[in-house]
Order: C-alpha cells, then structure tokens, then sequence
C-alpha cells in the first residue's frame, strides 16, 4: 500500500469517528522519503478533553 493511500484512509476513519462527536479536533501531518516510506503523526482532541499524540514510521 502506498503511503498516500494510508494517509487517506487514516483521514477518513478519523472524519468519520468526528462526525460521531468523540473527537473535536484533529491534526495530522505527513513527511513523504518514497512512495512506501515516511512518518505520520498529529494529535487528536477528544470531548473529554483528553488529546492522543501519535508518531507512525513506515
């Protein structure tokens, strides 16, 4: 899988899991080395004012 493709289904995962009201915010970035190769991370804010940062290598 290709890691744009990955991106985008971690986009709309988390777009659907907002549209539900647990997640308030969300912020993601991508750093693209190859077409198979990079990091992901971001942070996400949810309703209980709890946040979850996260790093992903691929």
């Amino acid at each position: 899988m290709l890691l744009s493709e990955y991106l985008h289904e971690i986009t709309e995962t988390v777009g659907e899991v907002t549209k539900t009201g647990l997640i308030l915010s969300s912020g993601l970035t991508a750093d693209f080395r190859t077409k198979k190769i990079g990091l992901i991370k971001g942070v996400l804010s949810f309703s209980d004012d709890s946040k979850l940062f996260f790093r992903e290598e691929l």
